[in-house]
């Protein structure tokens, strides 16, 4: 069990926050010790899968399920795209992003790009610290060492991934997505195809990220780009502090 006090997140939420990463094989005894022992406004739970016994003690201690969240990977190999793909990635660029660009991607964090994460859909946080937990994570990933990149289709800045090197030849893309203005084209595939060549671009061996089940697209999208399922965590929440007016 690994026992995590998130201290950036009292920064983007307001609140003090504690997550809780269950291991297989820990009882249910230890997690109820942890869960007695914790005093945080907001606290995140993820647990393994087919774990009934946890999920029970968890309820009765005031958690709600949020989602799953998956963990997938791609070894950059045999990258199987379709035509009718690969003519969009084809016409899709990237670029480490600049200030103008970096400014982009903010307005269109606030304007909503993002709308299936645990955050936005709870229902005890405002749709502001939602948006401003995203851009506030991307600061700090940047001055860790993570590249941010903008993907240009004719030109024009139509979505954005960070990505940064967890270990030599392996890359994690933390965030990214598609602009509003983007989604009028069909441009989510082709990104998550595009994103296998910064990783390749970069060196890159192996790409990992975490999905979630609150975006069944989504998950639908890389399966088909080749992906395959890791682990699957299942996340529940608990707020024990007033909501936020």
């Amino acid at each position: 069990m690994r026992i995590i006090d998130a201290i950036w997140e009292k920064r983007n939420l307001g609140l003090v926050t504690q997550e809780i990463e269950i291991e297989n094989d820990d009882s249910p005894e230890k997690v109820e010790k942890a869960l007695k022992e914790s005093d945080a406004d907001y606290q995140v739970v993820k647990a393994p899968v087919a774990r009934l016994d946890l999920y029970s003690l968890l309820t009765e201690y005031g958690f709600f399920f949020a989602e799953a969240s998956i963990r997938v990977s791609h070894n950059l190999k045999n990258v199987a795209c379709p035509e009718m793909i690969q003519r969009m990635v084809d016409r899709i660029s990237f670029s480490e992003m600049s200030e103008e660009e970096t400014d982009i991607m903010i307005e269109n964090i606030r304007q909503g790009m993002f709308q299936t994460d645990r955050v936005i859909l709870d229902p005890f946080f405002t749709r502001k610290q939602a948006y401003d937990r995203y851009i506030l994570w991307m600061k700090d990933e940047k001055e860790r060492g993570a590249k941010l990149f903008t993907y240009k289709y004719k030109e024009e800045p139509i979505g954005f991934s960070c990505m940064k090197e967890t270990k030599t030849g392996c890359f994690y893309p933390v965030l990214g997505g598609v602009y509003n203005m983007g989604k009028a084209l069909p441009l989510g595939s082709a990104i998550v195809y595009k994103q296998l060549d910064i990783a390749k671009s970069l060196g890159g061996k192996m790409l990992y990220t975490f999905i979630s089940s609150n975006n069944p697209a989504v998950v639908r999208v890389y399966s088909g780009a080749g992906y395959g399922i890791d682990s699957i965590k299942n996340v529940f929440v608990k707020h024990t502090c007033e909501m936020k007016e």
